[in-house]
């Protein structure tokens, strides 16, 4: 990649946004083939639209993203907000390929190999492809993006325009230098526990002990509390075998059964699986992202030249204590650079859908 520019344009009018992310973005770019387009779920019932005009105004065919209830560029967080984000890229001709899977479609007859070793990924939460897991459909393929967020109409964007229920996929090959990380918003309250005893989603029991006197044990002080409360920023880590770093996905605790002493949880649960109990804070959440972006820069030449993130919608301002936090916090720790990105109902990192994470992506 030679160059990438990116804008972004706020207003109470889809054509008002729109221009002023265009010209912004057009004004630090010669030339571009790809770009990744975000728009507020105010503007989603004109997404078509939207897309149509920023493809004519800027000549690019292949254009992805999605709609989410925030959206970011750089050093700018617009959470619910009518806001536009647009970055145009340079890629070279060969190196991308798009793949796009309507809702009826989980794998098809597609030539992915090593020589795909990228993907990005703006998907439906319907999609069949984000219940099965991303993996069934490109297990050779390291995939990051995020599930659309929207109150209104969902929209993933490709050359094939604006669909419902559908997944575009943007293939890159090994020429497009990649970096990726996951920065996670919650902190573990105690040790790792292994599941003993479940039933589908119901655990039964944790260590060969009642899930819920386990569950209140690790809460401690915090178990005095009503319990529905506290369920409310308390979650289940499912630990993910097979990785260089502690890994876990978060998630929600949905329910449990005093008298039974049950948990229930939002994910197929297995005997044998490790999980352990977390907390959203904010704190951790800050604290996490100075190591990715620490781990990132020594992994990096110099400033990204591009960069998309990819935010949990209770991310942002809905967790941090100030507008724009985390996207400051990545400037400042590797510079300015062009940025698009939206706040997802969940974010996607090799072939796991995480929550309550920010998925950071540069091109160097």
């Amino acid at each position: 990649m030679t160059i990438a520019s990116s804008g972004i344009g706020v207003g109470p009018t889809w054509q008002e946004a729109a221009e002023e992310a265009v010209v912004m973005a057009l004004e630090g770019i010669a030339s571009a083939n790809i770009g990744f387009l975000y728009i507020s779920d105010h503007f989603s019932t004109a997404a078509r639209e939207v897309h149509a005009f920023i493809r004519e105004r800027t000549g690019i065919e292949i254009l992805h993203g999605s709609v989410g209830i925030g959206i970011c560029s750089s050093r700018y967080e617009a959470m619910d907000e009518p806001a536009i984000s647009l970055m145009l890229l340079d890629l070279p001709i060969q190196s991308y390929r798009e793949v796009v899977l309507d809702n009826t479609t989980v794998a098809e007859e597609v030539p992915i190999s090593s020589n795909w070793p990228v993907g990005i990924v703006h998907m439906d939460p319907r999609h069949p492809m984000a219940q099965a897991g991303p993996g069934t459909t490109f297990p050779e393929t390291f995939l990051l993006g995020g599930l659309t967020s929207s109150r209104f109409q969902n929209a993933q964007f490709s050359s094939l325009g604006a669909n419902e229920r559908s997944a575009s996929v943007l293939l890159l090959d090994s020429s497009v230098q990649i970096h990726s990380a996951v920065a996670q918003g919650c902190l573990p309250l105690g040790p790792k526990h292994t599941i003993t005893e479940c039933e589908g989603n119901i655990l039964l029991s944790i260590d060969d002990r009642p899930a819920l006197e386990v569950f209140r044990e690790e809460l401690g002080d915090l178990a005095r509390d009503n319990l529905q409360h506290v369920a409310a920023n308390v979650f289940v880590g499912v630990s993910l075998p097979n990785r260089d770093t502690d890994d876990y996905v978060v998630r929600h605790l949905i329910g449990f059964n005093e008298d039974d002493q049950i948990l229930a949880v939002a994910y197929p649960a297995k005997p044998g699986d490790t999980i352990l109990f977390t907390r959203r804070d904010i704190q951790s959440a800050k604290t996490d992202m100075e190591r990715v972006l620490t781990t990132l820069k020594g992994r990096l030449k110099g400033t990204p030249k591009a960069g998309l993130y990819f935010s949990c919608v209770g991310r942002g301002s809905n967790l941090f204590d100030s507008k724009s936090y985390e996207l400051e916090q990545i400037a400042d720790a590797l510079g300015d650079f062009p940025l698009a990105g939206f706040f997802c109902s969940g974010e996607l990192s090799h072939h796991e859908l995480y929550g309550y994470t920010g998925v950071l992506v540069l091109f160097e």
